[in-house]
């Protein structure tokens, strides 16, 4: 996956138009946004790990095409978009199922995704040369797994 790649993946998951169900791609049923839209309209339980997973190697992806550049460049708005856009849905969904009372292991899912996301999208902020986003994705499953689980 290249750079502009990573950015079209994630712009997938952060958001798809679509008026009529039956015109989704299986891409876009793999996207985050699809399976949020499953979880807050068809109260159905994501499976949201897969995209998670996604998300991260493009982050990773975008982290390694940053680093020889970051004292010369801004990150493209495409990427802090998507990464808002792709926070904001998980929060809205959480809020909203919460609010219903629905599926409240769906609920621990998205609050873990949504916390895994964050972490990297701040690891990617803070200007750190070394970051290994697949490492750090890895430790908060650990640890929210754990917390969340107990």
């Amino acid at each position: 996956m290249n750079y502009e790649e990573a950015i079209t993946r994630l712009e997938l998951h952060a958001h798809i138009f679509f008026e009529d169900e039956s015109l989704i791609t299986s891409e876009q049923k793999e996207s985050l946004d699809y399976l949020l839209f499953l979880a807050a309209f068809k109260r159905s339980q994501p499976d949201v790990e897969s995209a998670l997973d996604d998300i991260i190697k493009c982050l990773q992806v975008i982290l390694l095409n940053l680093i020889p550049l970051k004292s010369e460049t801004k990150i493209d708005k495409r990427i802090v978009r998507a990464i808002q856009t792709i926070l904001y849905n998980l929060l809205y969904v959480e809020i909203n199922l919460k609010k219903k009372g629905i599926i409240e292991d769906t609920n621990y899912e998205l609050l873990k995704t949504h916390l895994i996301i964050s972490s990297c999208w701040n690891e990617i902020l803070s200007d750190e040369d070394e970051a290994n986003l697949l490492v750090v994705a890895d430790a908060m499953k650990r640890v929210l797994n754990t917390m969340l689980y107990k």
